[in-house]
């Protein structure tokens, strides 16, 4: 603390910036290069490294601040959906960040709030845009003209499984299919070498999200364009969860958020 309007007015200037590195970092790279998991998380731990130097830190308690509660994040389900799930999550992350921080020559505090940012800005206003995963295939015969669903099945002969982080890193062992509505059901899916389009049938395997609708032309080409070809699928960046983040991202954008 301060004590003073300058040290103030710095200090809210500082937050709004990091808020909006972490937002961009964490969504904007969906429009250009995919990442995967530990791309963003590299992104994230050199872009809080240069603001750490800027704030008079060192940029080594910066990037791993940030790195670590990116990487190891909480995910968004533990605790459940409401403010004590929130908390819960956000507070693992400071601790996350602030111990990284201290541990690479940093004041935990700093870590702490940074881990806080990125953490709210990326994976909680994440599942804003994709929910929890919690309906049954009947969501689907609800679903008018321009609606858009998401839904994750195991994968063949496997049990599906997720953990509380492996949402925020799109490391889950599941498939993630996206299924719409454009004068008629369709759906596509992200996939080793093809675009997967026939899922319909197996919809009773899947849980699906809740419902968005956009005010867009739904087609495949809507879907696939600013995503890589299916030539360059990579399960730990390139992959079926990867692909249904940047659709998220482009109902969000497309909704003026």
């Amino acid at each position: 603390m301060t004590g003073t309007l300058p040290g103030t007015l710095k200090g809210a200037l500082w937050g709004a910036v990091s808020g909006a590195v972490a937002f961009g970092v964490g969504h904007g790279i969906s429009y250009s290069t995919r990442g995967g998991g530990l791309g963003k998380s590299l992104l994230h731990g050199l872009s809080r490294a240069a603001i750490a130097k800027a704030q008079g830190g060192t940029y080594r308690a910066g990037f791993w601040s940030v790195f670590a509660s990116s990487a190891f994040n909480p995910g968004t389900t533990m605790g459940g959906n409401g403010a004590e799930g929130f908390t819960l999550r956000t507070s693992i992350a400071a601790i996350v960040g602030g111990t990284a921080s201290e541990l690479g020559g940093g004041k935990f505090a700093n870590g702490a709030v940074s881990g806080a940012f990125v953490h709210m800005f990326n994976a909680e206003m994440r599942s804003r845009y994709k929910g929890s995963y919690k309906n049954d295939s009947s969501i689907l015969r609800t679903m008018k003209d321009g609606d858009i669903v998401f839904g994750k099945r195991a994968l063949g002969g496997l049990i599906k499984i997720t953990f509380s982080g492996d949402d925020a890193w799109n490391t889950e062992i599941v498939h993630e299919q996206i299924f719409y509505n454009k004068g008629g059901l369709s759906n596509i899916g992200y996939s080793d070498g093809k675009w997967m389009d026939k899922e319909y049938n197996e919809a009773n395997q899947y849980t699906f999200s809740e419902v968005y609708h956009v005010n867009e032309v739904l087609n495949q080409n809507w879907f696939q364009s600013g995503f890589a070809n299916t030539s360059q699928y990579n399960i730990f960046s390139n992959n079926c969860q990867d692909f249904a983040d940047y659709v998220a991202d482009k109902i969000r954008w497309s909704q003026g958020h």
